[in-house]
């Protein structure tokens, strides 16, 4: 573990707080300079996942994997794990290749997939099962000659560990955002922030994860005198009928509630760009 001590001081209600140390982010530990959150940029500037406070408005630094539409809800790609590629697209599930007991900090597992390349799991975290277990990583070395990698936690595990359980790795969920719009990636992918300016593919920008956002709407958002919660329908919100009904309650994420007052009656809004109040978990 590496530590990095900082002071938090606001400027004007506003900050930045570094995340825990992770690996594979060159000399961006320590930029604490005050970002415009509408800045996009080719080259890292923040650790992926720094966290910029505005005033009541929240923002996490973040990486695109495609091309982010401004005015979107984003998913943290790794979330959406149904290959057992090594090559970090969506996560790594294999075995362990060697045991670990009680206070260790490093897991050796077993590539099943293609290629681990080092540093594509830091900050994201593992789940060991089995033993019920789940752990941040700092950091993971490239795929050996044998098959094999090493994990580093950022807090050792508290239990042994045998060759019989199971390992999934799974990505920082800042570091491969995408703006998804088709088939189940779309309907299941799990929301981590907005984007409130265009990101082009593999360039950086901030993400917006609380406070208030204007994001795109379905399905006449506002209309109705009763439509306040809103959900994630391929990026855009929408208001969903019946959530209290039992054989129609919601599968689609909530994202937050309407910002802004619509009247008795209820009333669009102009353009279909939504103010929410979002809950994102920041």
């Amino acid at each position: 573990m590496v530590d990095i001590k900082q002071s938090i001081i606001a400027a004007g209600g506003r900050y930045i707080q570094l995340p825990q140390y992770k690996g594979g982010q060159g000399n961006t530990w320590g930029n604490l300079t005050i970002p415009s959150p509408y800045e996009i940029e080719s080259s890292q500037s923040y650790p992926i996942g720094t966290l910029f406070v505005c005033g009541e408005d929240r923002y996490r630094y973040v990486q695109a994997g495609n091309t982010c539409t401004a005015g979107r809800l984003l998913v943290g790609y790794n979330a959406f794990g149904t290959a057992t590629s090594g090559d970090g697209t969506t996560r790594e599930t294999g075995t362990i290749a060697a045991a670990a007991t009680d206070g260790d900090t490093t897991i050796t597992c077993t590539d099943q997939g293609s290629t681990t390349p080092e540093n594509v799991f830091a900050g994201g975290f593992c789940t060991i099962y089995w033993e019920f277990l789940v752990r941040r990583i700092e950091s993971n070395t490239a795929e050996s000659a044998a098959g094999t990698f090493v994990l580093t936690l950022t807090d050792p595990i508290d239990q042994d560990i045998d060759a019989a359980s199971v390992v999934s790795c799974y990505r920082d969920i800042f570091a491969d955002v995408r703006y998804l719009t088709s088939g189940v990636q779309a309907l299941h992918g799990s929301g981590c922030c907005v984007s409130i300016k265009t990101i082009t593919d593999a360039y950086y920008g901030w993400g917006q994860t609380g406070g208030i956002a204007g994001i795109a709407g379905t399905d006449n958002v506002g209309a109705g005198d009763d439509e306040i919660g809103l959900y994630n329908l391929s990026g855009a919100v929408y208001f969903r009928s019946g959530v209290h009904a039992s054989n129609n309650y919601p599968t689609y994420q909530y994202v937050g509630y309407i910002a802004g007052y619509t009247g008795h009656t209820g009333e669009d809004f102009p353009g279909a760009l939504i103010p929410v109040k979002l809950c994102l978990g920041e």
